[in-house]
């Protein structure tokens, strides 16, 4: 009986725990990256000093890591350090997913130079726009990114594995790279790359002077807004679908093939390279250069 009665009252403990969500406050040294995973809800908002505040269930809080280690601020869960019981708690149709929510404070003028996000982790922003030399943000396994607005001379990001971004970005050179991952961006730059892969999808919005578009295989982009001159790649197995129509653009270089889908409208001039069942879709009247039109079509946009 007394075995029974100390079982029942450790799951009743347990259990309460369980239910009880806690605030934790940490003072934290100055970073320059920030590394998320698992599930972690992180929102960045501008303050005068660095600090974290972290709302999480309380039977988890020993298990959970928000720490800066060298420059950078980490923030990930122990999983495989949670006793059996605990585990329990959450595993099941009836388990609840744990809370794992982190408001981060930051100098908007912090100097950030990298954000990595994996595991499901989820950042948000809110009104702030930070400010750094160099940037470079990584996202992959499902993470989200929900709002971030960046200014720097040099912006990298990289999307992998079903990873989605909504970005605001300002700068010199933006690189971009997705594979299998969604992206909606505003931009305003000197040089944009972007580089779709394997089921990838963009919508690109805003101005830049020279625009780099290379989609292989499987992708979509949707392109508005200004360039000076734009070159597009289109290649690989599968499909590429890009849709510049709406871009305001004076000049273009099209390389296409494997029954590839461009939409543009160059005013001025566009050279072209197509083969292997490429589709291109052109409009206005500009000058058309033509080093090679090979099983492949060329016709007018559609008023």
């Amino acid at each position: 009986m007394k075995r029974l009665i100390t079982f029942v009252l450790a799951v009743f403990i347990s259990c309460a725990a369980f239910a009880q969500t806690r605030n934790y406050k940490y003072p934290l040294t100055p970073f320059t990256a920030i590394s998320a995973g698992n599930d972690f809800q992180v929102a960045l908002t501008a303050g005068d000093a660095f600090g974290a505040r972290l709302t999480v269930d309380e039977i988890l809080k020993p298990y959970v890591v928000c720490a800066v280690k060298g420059n950078t601020l980490t923030l990930s869960f122990q999983e495989k350090q949670l006793p059996a019981d605990i585990k329990k708690l959450y595993k099941g149709r009836k388990g609840a997913a744990p809370t794992f929510s982190v408001v981060i404070t930051l100098p908007a003028a912090a100097g950030i130079t990298h954000i990595g996000l994996s595991g499901k982790a989820v950042l948000r922003e809110g009104d702030a726009t930070f400010s750094a030399p160099v940037l470079t943000i990584d996202a992959t396994d499902n993470a989200v990114i929900r709002g971030l607005n960046f200014q720097s001379r040099n912006i990298s990001v990289n999307l992998a594995r079903k990873a989605s971004a909504a970005l605001s970005l300002e700068c010199d050179q933006l690189d971009i790279t997705m594979n299998g991952a969604s992206l909606l961006l505003t931009q305003k730059a000197k040089n944009t790359e972007l580089n779709l892969l394997g089921g990838a999808s963009a919508i690109v919005k805003g101005e830049t002077k020279a625009l780099t578009v290379t989609a292989k295989g499987n992708v979509e982009c949707s392109i508005d807004g200004t360039a000076e001159k734009a070159e597009y790649l289109c290649s690989g197995a599968g499909s590429a679908k890009v849709d510049a129509s709406t871009l305001v653009c004076e000049d273009a270089t099209i390389s296409m093939e494997n029954g590839s889908v461009l939409k543009q409208a160059a005013s001025k001039r566009i050279q072209l390279n197509l083969s292997g069942g490429a589709n291109l879709y052109f409009g206005n009247d500009p000058t058309i250069a033509i080093d090679q039109i090979r099983n492949a079509s060329v016709n007018r946009l559609s008023k």
